[in-house]
C-alpha cells in the first residue's frame, strides 16, 4: 500500500513508472548509495557515490566488489565481505573502511550497510548507504 495515495500495487499500474520513480530516488539522495547482489556484484551506485569517487554508474555497475578499481587490492575483499555481511542478520551495521577516488586519491567512508532479502526470503544482496557528511578525503602523500 502507498502511503501516499493509500492505493495497493494490485489497484495501480503504470508500466516502468515505478523503475523510473526508483531512479529518480536513488539519484536525488543526499547519500552515497550502491547495491551488491548475493555475488557481490554492483548492481546500483547512484549520483552521490559517483561525485564522491568519480566511479560512474556505466564503470561501476556489473563489476565484482571494489577490487582494481574503487579499493586497493590489499584491502578489497575484506571491504566487501564486510558489506555483505549484512546479509547474515536484522537491521544495519556501520562499518568504516578506505575507497579509492577514479583520480587516486584515497576518501574514508562511514557506511551503513543492509541486507537484502529475496521474495522467497533468502538473502539476495545488501545495499550501502553512505551520508555525504561521513565521508572524507585523506591525504595520499602526492604533491596537489
Amino acid at each position: 500500500m502507498s502511503a501516499f495515495t493509500g492505493a495497493t500495487s494490485d489497484d495501480v499500474s503504470v508500466p516502468g513508472a515505478g523503475a523510473d520513480l526508483l531512479a529518480a530516488l536513488l539519484d536525488g539522495m543526499d547519500a552515497a548509495l550502491c547495491a551488491f547482489d548475493a555475488g557481490g556484484t554492483v548492481t546500483h551506485w547512484n549520483r552521490e557515490a559517483e561525485r564522491i569517487l568519480g566511479w560512474s554508474a556505466a564503470e561501476a555497475v556489473g563489476r565484482r566488489g571494489f577490487e582494481g578499481w574503487a579499493a586497493r587490492s590489499a584491502d578489497a575483499e575484506e571491504t566487501l565481505g564486510r558489506l555483505m555481511g549484512a546479509m547474515k542478520g536484522p537491521g544495519r551495521q556501520v562499518h568504516e573502511f578506505v575507497l579509492l577516488r577514479k583520480d587516486g586519491g584515497r576518501v574514508l567512508v562511514r557506511s551503513q550497510a543492509a541486507g537484502v532479502r529475496g521474495a522467497d526470503g533468502s538473502p539476495a544482496g545488501c545495499t550501502a548507504r553512505s551520508p555525504r557528511c561521513t565521508c572524507s578525503s585523506i591525504w595520499s602523500g602526492r604533491s596537489p
